[in-house]
């Protein structure tokens, strides 16, 4: 097939991950991608858009995104249309604008706007993917419940909140009639799909779920980079990591506060260079110095991480395309530089990578180089084959490349995922990919995506192994789960997701901890990792020096906690998650739009007249609102 991908924004985030992981899970199925969009910036953007890997083609509208910080979405139709007429109206004379034309498919995600104008023009079909509906996130982080009315009252907001919801009123209509139009709709999660449905009712029925995929090989690699070590990046201090959009709904403030809270309970250092075995917290993610939202959340969490008596450290932003880009950076750099005399990559209580690099991923959560192994043994545990740690049952092994002591000789302890009821959340899946628990909010996608390891079990292996009679039975993070929990949002027959709904009772291990968004409830689980990770490295001479040698447990419970949850999040993360399972599944679902075979405008069952009509007074919106934001800008 030859498919055209329509993305509104290919920068970094986990909605272009999953549009850059799929165009390249179908390229390796045979299938000719390419991807169109309306900003691409080389300097803040995945590699595989630069390195040939993929085709992109970037169509820079000449709409805002904003005017005077407002109008967002209006814009957003706006570009996106730009984007459409200039793909199917092109110079015809052009070699390109004729091999644009014998697309087969379309492949559509985030923005549905284009839907009609696609369908009733070329008559070709359109698949779908909704990561979220839109309508949800106008006022921010979507507040699950049973029924829109109560999430969504009318008269929130006074006077100020009642104009944006008139003003958003037919926005969210033309969501839901365009979103419809599309010939197959396919959803990130069960819980996305559940929620779509409820609140765009006329798509109940019509959804499939496809998880999200990630390419295994890119996670469980080496680090390609070598040098980030000396840069800080990498550490041998013990380091909890939060990979997200420096965004306000993604609540990163969370983490910040409950490391902190964990950190208050732990003993001073004695002297200013015993930061090397103090834990620290590393926050990465896209930032956009042209979103108002990444520059004011970004700030925000400095100022709060200082109030809390953290140091911080900012790592100045890459080099960027963009003429502001140097000057944001050194601004902002400069700023931390004046606050934060004295702290660096290394000695810091939180650093903020922003627009993280691929290699300072690796860096942070992929097995290290064997060089590396052996200048951290003397403060590694031993390595733990893989026979000593239990396999997830009905699982394929993960790569050889990332079994080994499954990830114990590096110093990262967990992934810390905290939006709330995220869609959901590709974050969690790297984690488990390289072996690393996650500890995320207990709604939405993570439920899916991550089995619990529930607090008692916790409290009670440390109890045993601090009393020196940890289990040496290699159980590991099998043990028991809080019974009757949801786990799976999908109904009867979904095929897909969580495939044991009720953990351990279908033999799945824990991937990691589901706690409430609470700082007090994650700092505990902050407080529990670490000391287990403590443990692990204990030597058996201060473990219940009053027991036989043949009862102390020499810290081995505790590593084989470590590398029985290492084992089973990568096997769940290979089994669901990756790249290719979603490739496969996309592929079916693309060949079933197509072979719907062409496009028939008057079928009453096409929707036909009604989007017509509907697409064509599309162009005639855009053209007339095109020229008035023209002569205003």
């Amino acid at each position: 097939m030859k498919i055209a991908f329509i993305h509104p924004d290919l920068g970094i985030g986990g909605a272009e991950r999953l549009v850059i992981d799929a165009a390249t899970g179908l390229q390796s199925l045979g299938h000719d991608v390419t991807i169109y969009t309306s900003h691409h910036d080389p300097a803040r953007s995945f590699p595989e858009t630069n390195d040939g890997t993929l085709k992109v083609h970037a169509i820079n509208p000449p709409f805002p995104r904003s005017i005077g910080g407002k109008f967002h979405i209006i814009l957003a139709h706006l570009r996106q249309l730009h984007l459409i007429l200039t793909l199917l109206f092109a110079s015809s004379g052009s070699s390109s604008t004729s091999q644009e034309r014998e697309y087969d498919i379309f492949f559509i995600d985030q923005l549905s706007t284009s839907i009609p104008l696609i369908r009733y023009i070329t008559l070709k079909r359109v698949v779908f993917y909704l990561h979220f509906p839109d309508k949800l996130l106008a006022d921010g982080a979507y507040v699950d419940s049973p029924s829109p009315s109560s999430a969504r009252g009318w008269f929130r907001g006074g006077v100020r909140g009642v104009m944006k919801r008139v003003y958003r009123l037919p926005m969210d209509w033309f969501e839901e009639i365009t979103t419809r139009n599309a010939d197959v709709i396919l959803a990130n999660s069960h819980f996305t799909s559940r929620v779509a449905s409820l609140h765009l009712p006329s798509l109940a029925g019509r959804l499939s779920v496809v998880y999200p995929g990630i390419n295994f090989d890119q996670y469980t690699s080496p680090p390609s980079n070598p040098d980030l070590q000396g840069q800080g990046v990498h550490s041998e201090r013990p380091t909890f990591v939060s990979l997200n959009r420096f965004e306000k709904k993604k609540d990163l403030g969370l983490a910040i506060r409950s490391f902190a809270l964990f950190k208050s309970h732990l003993p001073s250092p004695s002297s200013s260079s015993s930061h090397v075995g103090q834990p620290r917290l590393v926050l990465g993610g896209g930032y956009d110095e042209r979103l108002r939202d990444n520059t004011e959340t970004l700030s925000e969490l400095l100022e709060l991480a200082k109030s809390l008596g953290l140091t911080t450290y900012i790592r100045p932003l890459p080099p960027s395309s963009s003429s502001s880009s140097s000057s944001s950076s050194s601004s902002a750099t400069s700023k931390t530089k004046t606050n934060e005399e004295g702290v660096t990559m290394q000695n810091t209580d939180v650093l903020f990578l922003p627009n993280f690099t691929l290699a300072e991923r690796s860096a942070l959560l992929s097995p290290p180089p064997p060089s590396s192994t052996s200048s951290t043994s003397a403060s590694s545990p031993p390595s733990t084959t893989p026979s000593q740690a239990p396999a997830a049952s009905g699982g394929s092994a993960p790569p050889s490349s990332s079994r080994a002591p499954s990830g114990r000789s590096r110093s990262t302890l967990a992934l810390l995922y905290t939006p709330q009821n995220e869609h959901f959340g590709i974050g969690p899946v790297e984690s488990m990919a390289c072996g690393i628990g996650v500890v995320a909010c207990d709604s939405g996608g993570p439920r899916e995506s991550v089995v619990d390891i529930p607090d008692s079990y916790m409290s009670r292996l440390i109890a045993g192994i601090q009393r020196g009679i940890g289990s040496e039975s290699g159980r590991g993070v099998e043990g028991e789960t809080d019974k009757g929990e949801e786990r799976n949002e999908g109904g009867e027959g979904s095929g897909e997701g969580n495939e044991n709904g009720e953990g351990d009772e279908g033999g799945e291990g824990g991937t990691g901890w589901l706690r409430p968004p609470e700082p007090e409830a994650w700092a505990k689980v902050l407080g529990q990792i670490y000391t287990l990770h403590l443990l692990s490295q204990t030597p058996s001479s201060q473990l219940a020096p009053s027991l036989s040698p043949s009862h102390a447990p020499s810290g081995r419970a505790a590593q084989k906690f470590f590398s029985a949850l290492s084992q089973t999040s990568q096997s769940r993360a290979l089994n669901l998650f990756s790249m290719s399972s979603m490739s496969t599944s996309l592929a079916s679902h693309l060949e079933r739009a197509l072979n719907m075979g062409p496009v028939d405008v008057w079928r009453s069952d096409e929707l036909g007249g009604l989007s017509t009509i509907l697409g064509w007074i599309l162009v005639g919106v855009v053209m007339g609102l095109g020229i008035v934001v023209g002569r205003i800008v």
